[in-house]
């Protein structure tokens, strides 16, 4: 039987999360309670446990991802069954139009050209960047950004 993961809801006042890392990749099997992936929300993160056993279809949200309660993030079912329905109702529910493998890559593509192009120089000193968030600082470490090159957008900015 195919089922959707949905994204949990982990306190009263949670309404969304960031996907923050799949513990299992597409094809891998999955045991009831094994740790599937993680979540952060505005106070923590939270390993969140597969509510059923079976193959991991399907993941619909990237890493990285903001999601609302309760939509899907990724399909668990059997390896036989067609799961094409699910996969487009759930694009729907997310605002999400598929992909396919070359659009990602393309856009990659694209979007280094243009940054070559621009020749991008840094806007600000290394002193001035005390104040970025523990939380900024940890995310533009794991995307491979350099601060230096990212315009501020709070006060003063």
């Amino acid at each position: 039987m195919v089922e959707y993961v949905i994204m949990p809801k982990l306190g009263f006042n949670m309404d969304k999360g960031t996907l923050l890392k799949w513990r299992k990749k597409e094809g891998d099997f999955i045991e009831e309670q094994e740790v599937l992936f993680e979540i952060e929300t505005d106070k923590t993160v939270m390993e969140v446990e597969a509510q059923t056993s079976g193959t991991l279809r399907k993941i619909l949200v990237a890493e990285g991802e903001e999601v609302l309660v309760t939509l899907p993030i990724a399909i668990i079912g059997d390896k036989d069954e067609d799961i094409s329905k699910m996969i487009e109702e759930a694009y729907q529910k997310l605002g999400k139009s598929e992909m396919t493998e070359e659009e990602p890559k393309a856009a990659k593509r694209i979007s280094l050209e243009i940054v070559e192009k621009r020749k991008i120089e840094p806007k600000k000193e290394k002193e001035e960047f005390e104040k970025i968030s523990p939380r900024a600082q940890k995310k533009a470490k794991e995307l491979g950004v350099e601060v230096q090159l990212v315009e501020g957008s709070g006060q003063g900015e």
